[in-house]
């Protein structure tokens, strides 16, 4: 005969109830009971949220760095074109002033830029924020308009090892931005024969 419970030596009654079977079963520790298995608590739902910040706060830091960088090569961009349009048509012109009575700058007879006719005519110009114009007269588009940019020139002789004195006009080209950033552009334009 089988025997259900503790060796003794008394009989075994016929049959067990729930709560001597139950005794008999180890018992495990149990857990904090959550309802169907699911849910945080709010400890866990706080320590989410300070991770999910952090990694926001780390997303956005970074998409403004990338954002300024963006806008300043923008800048830098634009700057450099407006730079290199003026130091161009400067260096288009001719050498010297075709008429007869040349002097270094603009001569009285010329009016402004559309009149220029030589590289030194530019000598001190300068145009003021919103007023850039490219070489046919027309204004730059409204991204372009914040910048200054200026013009000189220099009667200069460069020593060059090979062809020795050498003489010129050095044309520099000044770009600036208000929020920052000069740009300038340079070119020695040697002297033609005669």
């Amino acid at each position: 005969m089988n025997r259900i419970g503790p060796a003794s030596h008394a009989p075994a009654p016929a049959y067990m109830t729930f709560a001597q079977v139950e005794n008999l079963v180890p018992r495990t520790p149990r857990r904090p009971h959550r309802r169907n298995g699911a849910g945080l608590t709010l400890l866990e739902c706080v320590a989410a949220m300070v991770v999910l910040s952090l990694v926001l706060l780390a997303v956005l830091s970074t998409s403004v760095a990338g954002q300024q960088r963006l806008s300043a090569a923008d800048r830098a961009m634009t700057g450099t074109r407006v730079g290199r349009d003026l130091l161009e048509e400067v260096s288009s012109m001719a050498y010297k002033d075709p008429g007869a009575t040349a002097v270094f700058g603009a001569e009285p007879d010329e009016s402004g830029r559309q009149t220029w006719d030589d590289v030194d005519d530019y000598h001190g110009y300068s145009e003021a924020p919103g007023l850039l114009r490219d070489a046919r007269g027309r204004l730059y588009p409204a991204e372009s308009q914040e910048y200054r940019r200026s013009a000189t020139v220099v009667a200069q002789t460069l020593n060059l090892p090979q062809l020795g004195a050498v003489p010129g006009k050095l044309v520099t080209v000044t770009v600036e931005h208000p929020r920052g950033g000069t740009w300038t552009h340079a070119r020695f334009i040697p002297q033609p024969p005669d």
